[in-house]
């Protein structure tokens, strides 16, 4: 389902992101596969490598959302996905199988 625009703005600001690095293509949104997440896809792979956030910041805000992960993605061709897997609240800052 679409991600309210508030929680939006809260994983924007965690990533320090702008709504301009968003692909529109694929919209924020919540969505749940055996456990909620977040997807955050955006329109440049360099700036999905540079992710990087707090990691007691990004655990409370995960927490208080009931979010397992962040599914951070960029498509590079329509089958083609680079993805990372923040994991704050599970204490990890990315999970490395994914």
């Amino acid at each position: 389902r679409p991600a309210p625009p508030e929680l939006v703005a809260e994983m924007l600001a965690l990533f320090g992101y702008q709504a301009g690095d968003l692909d529109p293509a694929i919209p924020p949104a919540l969505i749940h596969g055996g456990a909620d997440h977040f997807v955050l896809a955006l329109k440049s792979r360099e700036r999905l490598a540079a992710m990087a956030y707090d990691l007691k910041q990004g655990q409370a805000l995960m927490r208080r959302e009931g979010l397992v992960t962040i599914m951070m993605a960029h498509a590079e061709t329509p089958r083609l996905f680079h993805t990372r897997k923040p994991f704050a609240s599970g204490g990890v800052y990315e999970n490395p199988a994914t």
